[in-house]
């Protein structure tokens, strides 16, 4: 589990670690639900990332 009120620190093999602040959206929600069709699989925020 994760502080989301935190900044969330991420880390690709040897990359620099870069630091990003999760936003809670409620269409992320709604997306999540959608995907998964259960409540256990709601997630309020989400991260993109990409292969640096």
């Amino acid at each position: 589990m994760l502080d989301l009120d935190q900044p969330i620190e991420l880390v690709w093999g040897d990359s620099k670690p870069v630091s990003v602040k999760g936003e809670r959206r409620i269409a992320t929600l709604a997306k999540t639900l959608a995907e998964r069709g259960e409540r256990p699989g709601m997630y309020s925020v989400e991260v993109e990332v990409s292969k640096p």
